[in-house]
């Protein structure tokens, strides 16, 4: 996460803040850094994201096909005049990028919910968010929001959509950008708005695949139970056909065989080619 208008860096700007201070509009926002589950966010749940990306983290999460950000910070009110902190507004972001398989779109679902507010900023203060999000490589679409009330507990909920410009026979890594800004009734504007980069996806139109699609790049674990020996053979490495796979570039003449049965070993058969198929396994990918 990039806070560009981060409290600190604020500090280094008050001297041309001020020269440009207005009667009664001395006061401006800054976010402040990442802060763990706790204060000021009592009234924030987590249901926008998935279960494993529940717990508040300043990092992007991923599975194969999807990413997540669970990111508790606050706005801070800074006299420019003083440079004195007076009050924090705490909110919690959670961002959910889902791609999939067959498909070179790539979704987001982008929630802000605001908690407590502490010192000169209250709960019942006017404020309201904006978001711009574009493309910043490898795709295409963007969103630009209209100014959005920003009530404490109530959460905001933004929902589009990008497309992967990948060209025709290869790959490329696509990322987006995302832009905010707060307004609130005492303060001037922000001199940076808050910006970050979401989670990269990868997305290919390789010609040995039947269709386009995308990926996160996290590395698969091939699902292998109940295949009888074959699945023995992989888990204690003691009786298999081969292992590592024929279609591994480690399986060959170093690999480990032994004779299994037809039917489990036509089973395997079905589940690696649903696996590669499905998790958009690439050529020289490792699983």
């Amino acid at each position: 996460m990039a806070d560009a208008a981060n409290c600190a860096s604020l500090r280094t700007q008050l001297p041309s803040l001020r020269q440009s201070a207005q009667p009664g509009r001395t006061r401006v926002a800054c976010f402040g850094p990442y802060l763990p589950a706790g204060a000021g966010l009592s009234s924030v749940d987590a249901a926008a994201v998935p279960d494993w990306c529940a717990s508040s983290s300043p990092q992007w999460r991923t599975r194969r096909f999807e990413g997540c950000l669970n990111y508790n910070t606050y706005i801070g009110l800074v006299d420019i005049i003083s440079g004195a902190e007076l009050g924090r507004t705490y909110f919690n972001l959670q961002h959910q990028v889902q791609v999939r398989w067959n498909s070179l779109a790539i979704t987001n679902q982008v929630v802000i919910t605001r908690g407590e507010s502490e010192g000169l900023m209250e709960d019942d203060d006017e404020m309201a968010v904006e978001l711009h999000s574009y493309c910043s490589y490898g795709c295409s679409g963007s969103l630009d929001t209209a100014y959005t009330p920003f009530d404490r507990g109530d959460p905001v909920t933004f929902t589009y959509s990008a497309t992967s410009t990948v060209a025709e026979g290869s790959m490329a890594l696509a990322g987006q950008l995302h832009s905010w800004t707060i307004d609130h009734e005492e303060f001037i504007e922000l001199p940076d708005p808050w910006v970050y980069q979401s989670q990269g996806v990868r997305c290919d139109r390789v010609t040995y695949k039947s269709n386009a699609g995308c990926s996160t790049g996290y590395q698969p674990t091939m699902p292998h139970s109940g295949i009888g020996a074959v699945t023995t053979h992989v888990r204690a490495g003691e009786e298999c056909d081969e292992y590592p796979f024929a279609h591994s570039y480690q399986g060959g003449p170093n690999s480990s065989r032994a004779s299994v049965s037809s039917g489990d070993q036509r089973v395997q058969g079905g589940v690696m080619s649903d696996f590669f198929q499905h998790q958009r396994v690439l050529d020289g990918e490792p699983f």
